[in-house]
Order: C-alpha cells, then structure tokens, then sequence
C-alpha cells in the first residue's frame, strides 16, 4: 500500500490573555514584564490553513 504524505500550509497564533482584566498581551515577554498569577492567564491557539494549504486538501480530497 503506498502511503503519501501531505502538508497542509497554516499559520498558527497564539492569543495571551488575562482572565481577571481581559486584556491581550502582545507576546510572552509583555507577559513576563506584567508578572501575572499564572492562574489568571488564559492561552488560545488559533491555525489558519493558508489559501495554499487549501489548494493541497482540495487535491488530496479528489484523489479519493
């Protein structure tokens, strides 16, 4: 059976926040800098499928 590999292109963000306050943090040092209780901190992660990566899923579906 042969097996092929794909990449799907995607951009991946990370969104820091502070539960208490709701405010956004820029990035980790602004974090850091802010020295908040770990506990009040929430982390999302966000990926996108870039337009390119959308091209290589739209051929491995019709392969199938």
């Amino acid at each position: 059976m042969n097996k092929k590999e794909y990449n799907i292109e995607t951009e991946t963000v990370t969104i820091i926040k502070n539960k208490k306050t709701g405010y956004i943090y820029k990035d980790e040092e602004e974090l850091k800098a802010a020295n908040v209780d770990p506990k009040d901190i929430s982390r999302d992660v966000v990926v996108r499928v870039t337009n390119k990566g959308l091209e290589m899923f739209q051929k491995f579906m019709n392969q199938r």
